[in-house]
C-alpha cells in the first residue's frame, strides 16, 4: 500500500494560477491493492507558485483518513504524506519539453498482530514504517489537430521503505514473544508512457494516459524472526510484479478563468 500511495503523487501537480502567481488544489484520493487486499481514503491539497512564465514550484499534502487493512496490521493516521515538486517548461504556454522533479515522505506507525496456527501465540508488536520517493520526468508536449495535447514522458523513480525492527509485546497469554529484524524494500523503476488532454468544448477536457512501469532494480530484504526455534527466513523478492500497466482517466471543467473541478 505505501509503494501504491507513492506512485500517485508523480501526478500531483497545481498549474492554474491567480493574478498573484498562487494555485492551490484540495481533493480527494482512493486507492485500492488486490493482493492482498486493502484501500486507503485521503484528503489531498496542493500548493503551487509560479517563479517566472516557464518555472513552477509547490508541495502537496496527503492525510489519510480511512485505512482498510488486511486482518492482523493496523497503520496509524497521525503523520500525513508530504512532499514537494519544481517544473520547468521550455515554453510558457506548455508546449515543447517539460522537466519535473519530485519527491515525497511518510512515517508511520504499524499494529501487527500474528496469526495464531496451531499452538502458536497470536504476538502483537508496534513497529515505525518509513517512505521516501524521488521522481525526474522528462515530457515533451505538441498540439495534435486543434483540441488535442498530446505529452510522451519518461520518468525515473527510487523508492525506499523502511520498517523498524520490533519485538511483540509480553502478555499473560504470549509467553514466547518473537522479535523481528528490520525489513527494507528499494526499488528504481523507469516510466514511459502518453498523457493525452483532449478539449471538448472552452470548459469541458477530457484527460488520459498510458503507459508502462518497469522496476530497473528492485530488492526486499528477508523476514527473519527470533523468539523460538524451527524459524525460517520468508523470501519476498519471488513474488515481485515487476512489470505493471500504468492507466488513467479523467475529466476538468473550467468554472471560472482560474477555477476549475477535477476528477480523475
Amino acid at each position: 500500500m505505501a509503494s501504491s500511495n507513492f506512485a500517485n503523487m508523480n501526478t500531483y501537480d497545481c498549474n492554474l494560477f491567480d493574478q498573484n502567481n498562487m494555485c492551490i488544489s484540495a481533493g480527494g484520493r482512493y486507492t485500492s491493492v488486490d493482493n492482498p487486499s486493502m484501500n486507503t481514503s485521503a484528503a489531498v491539497v496542493v500548493l503551487g507558485y509560479k517563479v517566472s512564465p516557464s518555472i513552477r514550484i509547490g508541495g502537496f499534502l496527503d492525510q489519510s483518513i480511512n485505512h482498510n487493512t488486511p486482518a492482523g496490521v493496523h497503520l496509524s493516521n497521525s503523520n500525513p504524506m508530504m512532499g514537494a515538486f519544481a517544473v520547468w517548461n521550455q515554453n510558457p504556454n506548455g508546449l515543447g519539453y517539460q522537466v519535473k522533479i519530485a519527491n515525497a515522505y511518510q512515517d508511520k506507525d504499524v499494529t501487527t498482530t500474528r496469526d495464531v496456527t496451531g499452538t502458536s501465540e497470536a504476538g502483537t508488536g508496534k513497529t515505525n514504517l518509513n517512505t521516501q520517493s524521488y521522481v525526474g520526468e522528462l515530457s515533451y508536449a505538441f498540439n495534435y489537430q486543434d483540441s488535442t495535447l498530446v505529452r510522451p514522458y519518461f520518468a525515473l523513480r527510487y523508492t525506499n521503505i523502511k520498517q523498524d525492527g520490533y519485538t511483540e509485546d509480553t502478555t499473560a497469554s504470549v509467553t514466547a514473544p518473537l522479535t523481528y529484524a528490520k525489513l527494507s524494500d528499494r526499488s528504481t523503476t523507469a516510466l514511459m508512457g502518453v498523457k493525452v488532454n483532449h478539449a471538448l468544448n472552452n470548459k469541458t477536457n477530457l484527460t488520459g494516459s498510458l503507459g508502462l512501469e518497469q522496476d530497473i532494480d528492485h530488492k526486499v530484504d528477508q523476514l527473519s524472526a527470533s523468539g523460538v526455534a524451527g524459524l525460517t527466513l520468508e523470501n519476498f523478492n519471488n513474488n515481485i510484479k515487476r512489470t505493471r500497466p500504468v492507466v488513467s482517466v479523467g475529466a476538468y471543467y473550467a468554472v471560472a478563468k482560474n477555477q476549475r473541478l477535477s476528477g480523475e
